[in-house]
């Protein structure tokens, strides 16, 4: 059974349309649940949220409020409160197709896989963008240092202290790393899903530019995790 978590922070007109994915999976309902994990959200995010929930009843959803600011409380708090043993990390503006569930379901089911990075891609044509994740999906393939959205057994994420709250940048290399880590120890399985890949909005590339969010990637990646991270709302500002 799968425990999808989703931090949002005033992402109103986007969590409805991942939810709404959510809904339409082709696993059974009872297979999974879906966290939204509201951090300090001041538009209508939460409505939003309570009105899916009450026209879709057979979703299992669940909404957590984390009063403090920032990416990774808002990913423990889901991940250390989820119900069931398996965990997917999301971000509220992804996409993913009806068989998404489905196939990590069935990497779920085997017991030597322990933790996946997933395939991403963008969610528009632009040639730029194409060429950029394409590049990520042969990282991760080549196996350097893990990064991006992800599955793992909620024993695993608990056992390694999930995600470091003093990260502000670049949560999910870190945490990845000592996943993987832990579980080489355990003589275990890394996985990489590349079968149904999740689609990223490129909203951040579009309001800043391509080297301005590329740029503080790249330093995260390579280990400085002390960048700040900056929501939509204050890139929105700003433009």
């Amino acid at each position: 059974m799968i425990s999808i978590v989703i931090p949002a922070h005033n992402e109103e007109f986007f969590i409805a349309k991942l939810l709404n994915q959510l809904d339409k999976q082709k696993l059974s309902k009872h297979l999974y649940e879906v966290i939204v994990v509201d951090n300090c959200s001041n538009d209508d995010t939460v409505q939003q949220i309570w009105k899916f929930s009450k026209a879709h009843p057979l979703l299992n959803l669940r909404l957590i409020h984390e009063r403090t600011l920032g990416v990774s409380r808002s990913k423990n708090i889901g991940g250390f409160n989820a119900q069931y043993p398996n965990l997917v990390f999301l971000d509220a503006d992804n996409s993913v197709s009806v068989n998404f569930l489905s196939v990590i379901y069935e990497i779920a089911l085997q017991e030597n896989i322990l933790a996946s990075t997933i395939k991403t891609i963008p969610d528009e044509f632009n040639f730029k963008m194409w060429l950029f994740f394409s590049l990520l999906e042969k990282l991760k393939q080549l196996k350097f240092k893990p990064f991006g959205k992800s599955f793992i057994k909620k024993y695993v994420f608990k056992d390694i202290g999930g995600f470091n709250n003093m990260i502000l940048l670049g949560e999910n290399v870190d945490l990845l790393i000592r996943a993987k880590e832990y579980i080489n120890k355990q003589n275990k399985i890394f996985f990489h899903q590349k079968e149904e890949p999740i689609k990223c909005s490129l909203r951040r590339f579009h309001r800043t530019g391509f080297f301005s969010i590329i740029l503080p990637w790249f330093i995260a990646y390579i280990g400085i995790t002390t960048l700040s991270y900056k929501t939509i709302t204050e890139i929105s500002k700003k433009n």
